[in-house]
């Protein structure tokens, strides 16, 4: 509906994919809203999923920044979705470690680590030897394993 709402055919959806940020940003508000009944843990599911579509949507724009509703340059929509894939990537930590939610802070922590590797590519890819580059990755992987398992013993949660 809000692709055609935009002035393009409904099977447009993927190439303006902006138009799924809201329906996932409610599917993970859905998730949020207390339940009762036989639906008890199916917030979970809505969380989950939209999580997913979120950082899908972000991931995709952060990495090429073609096919974007806003009125920016490639480069910058990339860099405006990088920034906001962080930013929610650690909200979305914080909120499933403070909630005890690991599905929500593992889909946080995966999120921040490929958009850390975008990045990386960014950066480095070009004069770094390939080698060393996935060295280097290997070396960064290690560190925010050492530093997730640090913030989860400190919380409490080690298992």
């Amino acid at each position: 509906t809000l692709v055609t709402l935009g002035g393009h055919f409904w099977t447009d959806l993927f190439i303006q994919r902006e138009s799924l940020l809201p329906v996932a940003v409610a599917a993970v508000a859905l998730g949020l809203v207390p339940r009762t009944g036989v639906r008890e843990g199916f917030g979970a599911v809505y969380r989950m999923f939209g999580l997913i579509l979120f950082f899908w949507v972000v991931l995709l724009l952060a990495g090429f920044g073609e096919g974007s509703v806003l009125p920016l340059t490639s480069g910058t929509v990339e860099a405006v979705y990088q920034v906001l894939g962080f930013a929610t990537a650690a909200l979305v930590i914080w909120v499933g470690i403070r909630r005890q939610w690991n599905h929500v802070t593992y889909t946080g922590v995966t999120a921040f680590v490929i958009l850390l590797f975008i990045k990386a590519m960014d950066w480095w890819w070009e004069w770094m030897p390939h080698w060393l580059f996935f060295l280097v990755l290997g070396g960064m992987a290690v560190v925010v394993m050492v530093l997730l398992k640090r913030v989860q013993a400190r919380v409490g949660g080690a298992r």
